[in-house]
């Protein structure tokens, strides 16, 4: 943690408790702009698996679906993956590399809940 940090010492004003707790606060999911969509992520039941295929004609189809996306889509509009910087510091005090996380899986899954296409 960086020294001029500390996590422990002090307190700081929380200003939105009142409104959290008597009801009148806003939240992300009160605003509503008009042509605003929502998007929902599809997420793997598996923790290690290849992915054979993803049909999305069943979830196209469906009413007020505006576009589903599989990692060949984006790849295909070249969105590359998110490159993550990472917080901590290697025993000798230097940096890790960056790792660059694909926004979906594309041909395998490594972890539960995975990303696998945005609806």
């Amino acid at each position: 943690m960086h020294p001029a940090v500390s996590m422990t010492e002090g307190s700081f004003g929380r200003r939105e408790d009142l409104r959290v707790i008597t009801g009148t606060g806003r939240y992300v999911a009160d605003i509503a702009c008009e042509g605003m969509v929502h998007a929902f992520v599809i997420r793997s039941a598996h923790a290690h698996a290849r992915i054979l295929s993803i049909d999305v004609a069943a979830a196209t189809a469906m009413p007020r679906v505006v576009g589903v996306f599989t990692a060949a889509d984006l790849a295909a509009d070249d969105v590359r993956a998110l490159t993550e910087p990472v917080s901590v510091r290697l025993g000798d005090g230097g940096m890790p590399p960056l790792i660059d996380r694909p926004v979906l899986a594309a041909n395998t899954v490594g972890m539960s809940a995975r990303a696998l296409c945005l609806s």
